[in-house]
């Protein structure tokens, strides 16, 4: 996976993410939803 790949959280999973960030140190990433929504934000995996 890289920046700017688009994934899925879950293999069963219909929210589609965008990659922003990745900590491979850590093991973290920060993803955000590629979908337009109210309060819209980025959100950390781990």
């Amino acid at each position: 996976m890289q920046v700017g790949d688009h994934v899925r959280i879950h293999t069963t999973g219909t929210s589609v993410f965008s990659i922003i960030e990745i900590d491979e140190a850590a093991g973290k990433a920060i993803v955000e939803s590629v979908t337009d929504a109210p309060g819209k934000y980025p959100g950390r995996l781990t």
